[in-house]
């Protein structure tokens, strides 16, 4: 009878030990994503943010669009096409 009550009691203890690395073991999966979910969502966060102060900036420094069509250069007409000339 001494042998079966010592027998339990260190099932007992094992099934208890096992339970508890398997809590630890879950515990430290929950924390490892979580942290991971944070630092993502912190990483694409200051992403967006950074790209937007980009664009403001590049916005607000940008250069003056030309104000009348006489400051827009006029197209390159090549060489080959004398149209002035031959109408003369």
């Amino acid at each position: 009878m001494t042998a079966l009550l010592v027998f339990d009691a260190i099932d007992t203890a094992s099934t208890l030990l096992n339970a508890i690395f398997l809590w630890i073991a879950a515990a430290a999966f929950v924390a490892t994503v979580a942290i991971y979910t944070v630092i993502l969502t912190g990483v694409v966060t200051w992403r967006a943010v950074t790209r937007a102060c980009t664009g403001a900036w590049r916005a607000a420094h940008a250069p003056s669009a030309p104000e009348t069509a006489e400051t827009v250069p006029e197209p390159h007409t090549p060489a080959w096409a004398h149209t002035e000339k031959e109408a003369a």
